[in-house]
């Protein structure tokens, strides 16, 4: 008996899936991006929302702090460009624009409210500038 079963719904299925996979990682997009954004600037210490690190923000892509990796194309940079990327978590956004030593921070907001999202990230509009908003995948 020769059964044969058409690839169509599953090449579908595999592109739907692979889609909604990759727009599923706003935190790795977020780092890419800032990584992107101050990649000459010097003493950057970056503190990287728990939400951030859950969806994508990853130890390979810290490309400005050790352990380098060499066999993915990262090489060191001059000593001086060494960042800190700081997970640490249950801090609030108070204490981190009073730890001094904190100059950027990747977190989340909320839903639908873009660029002008002070209210809904706690974080004191006088003291942080907001650069970019990454778009999470919520639902079709």
């Amino acid at each position: 008996m020769d059964v044969r079963v058409p690839l169509t719904p599953y090449l579908a299925l595999t592109v739907i899936f692979s889609i909604s996979s990759i727009n599923n990682y706003p935190g790795g997009k977020a780092l890419a991006r800032f990584n992107e954004m101050y990649a000459d600037r010097q003493a950057v210490q970056v503190h990287i929302s728990n939400l951030a690190a859950q969806t994508g923000a990853s130890l390979f892509q810290q490309t400005h702090a050790p352990p380098y990796f060499p066999d993915l194309g990262v090489r060191p940079p001059p000593l001086a460009y060494n960042w800190v990327y700081n997970k640490t978590e249950d801090v609030s956004p108070t204490s981190i624009t009073t730890d001094r030593s904190i100059t950027h921070a990747i977190v989340e907001i909320q839903d639908g409210v873009g660029m002008n999202a002070w209210e809904a990230t706690s974080f004191p509009k006088s003291s942080w500038v907001m650069m970019a908003v990454i778009p999470a995948f919520e639902k079709w």
